[in-house]
């Protein structure tokens, strides 16, 4: 599915990569992991990672390779609850370089772990904030997160932190307006 979504990136697109499940690093590389995965025992961490999880960096040298304008990610994905061997302070993400024109937003901040449910129910409080921003005409991306990122911190009295790097030099809106209030 990563491959073909990759082929259709054209140069002048701003390509835009949301992943909601869970997240884990493990020996300097990240891996993303379906809302279901359970860590079967038997079997060695990096075998059943490489079987049942996909790699953010080979993720993210797919999109690269591509060239587009602009390279957004967002990864909630940071949960605790991962039934995984090893090391607990490893859950989450780590933290990765943005090259050039690429946003790398992460729920939480890296090694931590995000809120599974807001008071909506249905969504952690970094998604729950960051639709009800997102679509506000002419709000700079990185504008937006900060935003999210100040109402998650308020919202769970700081135990969560939205955590973002940035390379991008232009400004990224996803909704536009010409009207002038």
């Amino acid at each position: 599915m990563i491959d073909t979504f990759a082929e259709d990136i054209q140069r002048a697109d701003l390509t835009f990569f949301y992943f909601s499940g869970h997240g884990k690093q493990y020996e300097n590389e990240n891996y993303l992991l379906s809302s279901d995965y359970d860590y079967d025992y038997s079997t060695r961490e990096s075998t059943y990672l490489v079987d049942k999880a996909i790699s953010v960096q080979y993720i993210m040298k797919k999109i690269y390779d591509k060239y587009s304008r602009v390279t957004i990610f967002i990864f909630d994905c940071c949960r605790k609850n991962v039934r995984t061997k090893g090391d607990d302070n490893q859950q989450g993400l780590s933290p990765m370089h943005a090259p050039p024109e690429t946003l790398i937003t992460y729920a939480c901040a890296p090694g931590a772990v995000a809120i599974d449910e807001s008071r909506n129910g249905r969504n952690g409080y970094f998604v729950e904030y960051l639709l009800k921003h997102i679509a506000t005409p002419n709000n700079d991306i990185e504008d937006v997160l900060k935003i999210v990122a100040r109402e998650v911190k308020l919202q769970t009295a700081g135990f969560q932190l939205p955590y973002r790097t940035s390379s991008l030099t232009e400004k990224v809106c996803f909704v536009t307006s010409n009207v002038q209030g």
